[in-house]
């Protein structure tokens, strides 16, 4: 049995034939190492201790990548246990000396399965073949698969530390493009990104592709460490620029946020015409059990102000930890499990308390002239098609276009069945008696 410094013990069939002559100070063992369920690897070696050179020879059939993952490094390892699986098939000849080193051979890895952190589906590949010369190692261009993702990956290794690696990818149902190239010294390599999501619709506006460039330093070894460099994604034009750390934890912070003119004219009664907009994007704990917190900023809102929302998700929850302004703080929760592949969204609940909100600030949302103050208090609930209110209001000074009552109002909104609100309010002294009733949702007051 082998027995790795972590994991479980690998069951062994050794047999071979080890040669130590001492006058000569060399060695040479020929062996072959057999696994019942995961294949075997010959093994030629030489050393010769005064020359300074040793030569080995690798011959795997059919050997399981994922017994052997134990053996690496600790940080290669947490980072591949339990994800990467595959066979090991060919012939590798290693050699060195004080003149030179030396590399000859070919390796196929078949059946790759690699399952990466926050990806539905494994990436596979039927074949990588690896051909070893003594410039540098060569990877054929390869055929991958990621679900409805297709591409072709190709690279090299040259010595002592120099890596390139090319991937062309295409999504085949809707025209998605992803470019990648690693390159640079093995152990921190930068890795750059370009490709476009297309016919992306938001807010309901027309399908635009979305364009997206990305650099990233990457650190790999015990500590790896992912630092996004730049991050620029652009619809038509919106733009979106951030920077920050992808790993171990994550943390993205905004450096440009525009909506792109179209999207503007329409949010500019909510957002204003050139809204001043910041988001920090970071990772709660561990990739294993993700949740990431967005904290949302905007200077000078036209309805309240300047304005900050944190939200948090995590596998099946969205929650609003916190919406904070002059005149409104709000939280909540809505329910987000995936079924069949797409999120669902459950029942929101949300609690909100509004203080002395200017009701003018509402008069280019309503089309007409606006006047006193409002105040409401309670939680709003209910499947998002059909949310139930149920507030306590309070109206000071209410007007709208020229009337205008110098009193102050105390009240309702309640939910009612088929979709319905009711509307009471009632004039408080020492205004003279008075009662608004109304039901909202129908055409019926």
């Amino acid at each position: 049995r082998l027995y790795p410094a972590r994991g479980a013990a690998l069951p062994l069939e050794v047999r071979g034939v080890l040669s130590l002559p001492l006058q000569r100070r060399q060695m040479s063992v020929q062996a072959i190492a057999r696994s019942r369920r995961h294949g075997q690897l010959g093994v030629l070696a030489d050393i010769h201790w005064p020359a300074q050179a040793w030569q080995l020879q690798l011959q795997p059939r059919a050997l399981a990548i994922e017994p052997l993952l134990p053996l690496l490094p600790e940080g290669l390892q947490t980072q591949l246990q339990g994800r990467l699986q595959g066979r090991l098939d060919g012939q590798l000849l290693l050699a060195r000396s004080q003149q030179r080193q030396r590399c000859q051979g070919q390796l196929r890895v078949g059946g790759l399965q690699w399952r990466l952190p926050a990806l539905p589906e494994p990436l596979r590949s039927d074949g990588l073949d690896l051909r070893c010369s003594p410039q540098a190692i060569q990877l054929q261009p390869a055929a991958l698969q990621l679900g409805s993702w297709s591409g072709r990956l190709a690279g090299r290794l040259r010595w002592p530390d120099a890596l390139q690696l090319q991937l062309q990818a295409r999504e085949r149902r809707q025209g998605h493009q992803l470019q990648a190239r690693l390159e640079g010294p093995l152990q921190q390599p930068r890795l750059s990104l370009s490709g476009s999501l297309e016919k992306l619709a938001l807010a309901g506006l027309p399908p635009q592709p979305l364009q997206i460039r990305a650099q990233m330093d990457l650190r790999l070894g015990a500590s790896s460490m992912v630092r996004l460099l730049s991050l620029q994604l652009r619809r038509a034009d919106a733009l979106l620029e951030a920077r920050g750390e992808l790993w171990p934890k994550l943390r993205l912070e905004s450096q440009q946020l525009r909506l792109g003119q179209e999207l503007t004219q329409r949010l500019a009664p909510l957002i204003g015409a050139a809204p001043q907009l910041q988001a920090v994007l970071q990772q709660i704990g561990s990739w294993a059990k993700p949740r990431l917190e967005l904290v949302l900023q905007q200077q000078a809102n036209p309805l309240l102000g300047n304005l900050q929302a944190r939200l948090l998700w995590q596998p099946g929850l969205l929650q609003l930890q916190r919406f904070q302004s002059a005149q409104l703080q709000a939280s909540g929760r809505l329910p987000l499990p995936l079924r069949s592949g797409a999120l669902q969204p459950g029942d929101l609940q949300l609690q909100l308390d509004l203080q002395r909100f200017p009701l003018a600030r509402l008069s280019r949302l309503i089309g007409s002239r606006l006047r006193g103050e409002l105040e409401a208090w309670g939680e709003v609930r209910g499947p998002l098609q059909q949310l139930q209110p149920h507030l306590q209001l309070l109206v000071r000074e209410p007007g709208v276009g020229p009337l205008w009552l110098p009193e102050t109002w105390r009240g309702s909104l309640q939910a009612l069945p088929q979709g319905r609100s009711a509307l009471q309010l009632q004039a408080l002294a020492p205004a003279a008696p008075g009662r608004l009733q109304a039901q909202i949702g129908r055409a019926h007051v």
